[in-house]
């Protein structure tokens, strides 16, 4: 709720609030850490925005959520395009397309 009302200070530390001092994570946990990825990306901290979404990212692809692994594989690609690794950036970007799209045929049939 903070965060997309631009108060990151507020999120960060609501998020920093949620995660336990040394103890296992649980779905809340991951979701704090995604959060704090993010308002690290946009203020440029690119390698620590790296550390909380690989690490939600291992939790979201154990748990077998698709939709989160591919936004968290976004962002990931987004990092290493910032930090100046384009190959890296390339894989990831075309690894969460193609589980986007894996999504999308999924939902269609759904559907029909």
């Amino acid at each position: 709720m903070y965060e997309l009302r631009g108060d990151y200070v507020t999120a960060a530390s609501t998020y920093t609030a949620v995660l336990p001092a040394g103890g296992t994570r649980d779905g809340p946990a991951y979701i704090a850490l995604v959060g704090l990825g993010n308002i690290a990306m946009r203020a440029g901290r690119f390698a620590e925005a790296r550390r909380h979404v690989e690490e939600g990212l291992t939790y979201y692809t154990e748990q077998g959520n698709l939709p989160r692994r591919a936004a968290l594989l976004h962002n990931l690609a987004f990092c290493a395009q910032e930090q100046g690794e384009l190959h890296a950036a390339r894989r990831g970007y075309e690894e969460a397309c193609a589980l986007k799209r894996a999504l999308c045929q999924q939902a269609s049939l759904l559907i029909s």
